[in-house]
């Protein structure tokens, strides 16, 4: 069966944050907080406190399926409905008929192997992940979130922030009006319509680019990744610059780059949506955010637009990014089908570029 993300460090992410909730709020086990209810649950389940710890760390520490299957059975007594996505995420499997006998059978009776496609499971993976993210505003108190704000000033310490970011390991999502200035290559720092301050600065950034570049190509390797690009956008521009070879030049080379990383990355998609938020966002798998509070690179804007407000703003907290997270994955399942499939949106692009050749 397809797996939700192909790496394990994006599934087993969600795992984790989906086994530290349910401990959290499980009516099974002490109310105390941190370890004490690591070890409460560790005693119901009989494995170690180190056993419980390494699941809520699956990133950095790997557990057995028998392991994991002991927590959520005997441990949280879930239900079958959340057993099964969470072992899909872990290795692609669902409850077989054995582990039901000797796992689930004591406290689910009438419990059976069940048949799923992946898009049931990864619907219902994202049905658990807005119970978590719900999870954080019950009290109905404002929930604190953790976010570094950069000025217009601080560019060099924003695309530092960024680059940060992007070297964590984990799957890379875009959502942007037009494909981002990253896929555009050295251009942007050379080409700069914002006026760098020196050539100093300039050096910097370029370096600093460059690196971002090298980031991309092996997260989208290892990873995989997924772009969102308004396709209303992109056929308006080129309408409006049909005759202008300088304008629409730096487009159609950011699109060639757009379908050559398509044909590359087996892993790496391109969603083509009607519209797409005024802010651009750039999240590396449910861990940390960042959003363009200014108008970006991307040589395709209307340079008559001021840029404005916050350069960046990078958000770290749970329940932030989470909602980004999940935002951003309800966007890509609204896009119809023929305009997130590979092979489509390739052609799609390649139509595009003809409409300006």
């Amino acid at each position: 069966m397809q797996l939700m993300y192909p790496s394990a460090v994006d599934r087993h992410r969600i795992i984790q944050q989906l086994l530290k909730a349910e401990r959290r709020t499980s009516r099974l086990i002490s109310h105390q907080q941190g370890r004490f209810r690591q070890e409460a649950l560790a005693r119901r389940t009989l494995v170690s406190q180190a056993t419980i710890s390494n699941l809520e760390n699956l990133t950095k520490k790997p557990v057995r399926r028998a392991e994991l299957l002991k927590v959520v059975s005997c441990g949280l007594e879930m239900p079958q409905d959340t057993i099964d996505p969470i072992l899909w995420l872990f290795d692609g499997c669902p409850l077989n008929a054995d582990e039901i006998r000797g796992y689930v059978r004591g406290y689910l009776p009438e419990a059976q192997p069940r048949i799923y496609d992946a898009g049931a499971l990864r619907a219902q993976v994202l049905k658990l992940l807005e119970e978590v993210r719900k999870s954080h505003f019950e009290s109905g108190n404002a929930q604190d979130a953790k976010i570094q704000i950069f000025s217009q000033e601080q560019r060099v310490e924003g695309e530092t922030a960024v680059y940060d970011m992007e070297q964590r390991p984990g799957r890379q999502r875009f959502i942007t009006e037009y494909p981002p200035y990253l896929f555009l290559g050295t251009e942007f720092v050379t080409r700069d319509p914002h006026r760098v301050s020196s050539d100093d600065v300039r050096q910097t950034l370029l370096s600093i680019h460059e690196q971002r570049i090298e980031t991309l190509h092996h997260n989208l390797k290892e990873y995989g990744g997924c772009a969102i690009f308004c396709k209303t956008s992109l056929q308006q521009y080129f309408r409006d610059h049909a005759s202008t070879a300088a304008e629409l030049a730096p487009l159609q080379d950011q699109i060639t780059r757009c379908i050559s990383l398509l044909e590359s990355y087996e892993y790496f998609e391109i969603g083509l949506a009607d519209v797409t938020p005024d802010l651009e966002l750039d999240i590396k798998s449910s861990e940390q955010a960042m959003l363009q509070g200014a108008v970006g690179y991307c040589f395709a804007r209307d340079r008559t637009r001021q840029s404005w407000g916050p350069y960046y703003i990078r958000w770290f907290d749970e329940a932030s990014v989470l909602s980004f997270f999940l935002a951003f994955e309800r966007a890509w399942d609204a896009i119809p089908t023929p305009d997130r499939t590979k092979e489509a949106v390739i052609r799609w692009l390649r139509e595009l570029l003809n409409t300006g050749a």
